[in-house]
């Protein structure tokens, strides 16, 4: 019985990686072709401030959210109620802090990281994270549920309807203001499906907030948040830096090569691991050890050379694609 429980869980994680690598890599397609031709409509400095923007936002995301995605991820038995609370403080941390950078986006932050146009683009963007955060606990139940063709039918839409209305807004001269209106067609697109993908009795049915509940949930998260606000922190504070030193237009240019260097740790590594966690948690303690060291062996053997061949073209590549004023990509794209 055992032998056929771990056969049937091997198969689910197989297709789900499957599904969710070739949805990701679709939807990074299309994304990488609208940013491209936004970048026509678009200068360096608009994509930079946007792009502060944007990082000012998901830092505010980050700081308030503790980890709960995990919990319910890894806790397939959990019950609703749990999922009644992570929605319920989720959303409401995330509207307070979204409203408290919006209100300091207008008391000189925009000042002093050198960004003059930010509260043009920083509304929006908190107005398309809030939705994201209402979809949040119904996305991470499909993961828990292992339903991955499903999650990887709705990102890919609501990547599909960024591309499409950013391309479409900047055409019609909007500027950077066409990727802030992607943004929240994108999360609007996503909450609906993500709704009407989950029963809302497993997420939104109301019940008592129950203290032991929530030390339980800020043991699991509290943890889990502090880890996960360093990687971010690795990956995305330098552009506030960027911006402060060297202005809006170094970073609009610094931003694209970093997202263009990312491409194969997020459109592989994030994608498999979306569907290897809520696997391990289903996987006998004994095995995960086994399995964890497996998967990082074969995900390096895919990201690695595709990451160093990236870097070996990067100043052909720019020069074809980018028009003059993107060419200093090239550089930062190696490095």
């Amino acid at each position: 019985m055992a032998l056929v429980q771990t056969t049937s869980l091997v198969q689910k994680t197989v297709r789900g990686a499957l599904w969710t690598t070739t949805a990701g890599f679709v939807s990074r397609a299309v994304g990488l072709v609208a940013t491209l031709i936004i970048t026509h409509f678009v200068d360096p400095g608009e994509y930079g401030e946007v792009t502060v923007a944007a990082v000012l936002t998901m830092t505010v995301n980050q700081l308030s959210t503790i980890g709960w995605g995990q919990f319910l991820v890894s806790r397939p038995d959990a019950p609703p109620s749990a999922a009644f609370h992570v929605t319920i403080f989720h959303v409401c941390l995330g509207a307070l802090a979204l409203a408290l950078l919006v209100l300091g986006g207008n008391s000189g932050l925009s000042l002093w990281l050198e960004t003059p146009r930010l509260m043009h683009y920083l509304p929006g963007l908190a107005l398309s994270s809030l939705l994201d955060r209402v979809a949040f606990v119904p996305e991470r139940i499909l993961v828990r549920d292992l339903r991955f063709a499903r999650l990887s039918a709705v990102r890919m839409t609501g990547d599909l309807t960024h591309s499409a209305v950013s391309i479409a807004a900047a055409a019609l001269g909007l500027g950077a203001a066409a990727i802030v209106a992607g943004s929240v067609a994108r999360s609007t697109v996503r909450l609906a499906l993500y709704v009407r993908s989950v029963r809302l009795q497993t997420w939104l049915s109301p019940s008592r907030l129950d203290p032991k509940q929530i030390r339980e949930l800020l043991a699991f998260g509290v943890p889990m948040s502090l880890g996960g606000l360093c990687e971010f922190a690795s990956r995305r504070w330098d552009n506030l830096l960027v911006s402060r030193f060297f202005g809006p237009a170094t970073t609009g240019m610094y931003n694209l090569a970093y997202n263009l260097a990312d491409v194969p740790a997020i459109q592989i590594g994030e994608q498999i691991g979306d569907v290897l966690l809520p696997s391990f948690a289903r996987m006998h303690l004994e095995r995960r050890r086994a399995a964890l060291l497996r998967s990082l062996s074969l995900l390096s053997l895919i990201v690695f050379p595709l990451a160093v061949g990236l870097g070996a073209v990067a100043p052909s590549l720019v020069a074809v694609i980018f028009d003059p004023r993107w060419q200093a990509i090239g550089p930062m794209l190696i490095l």
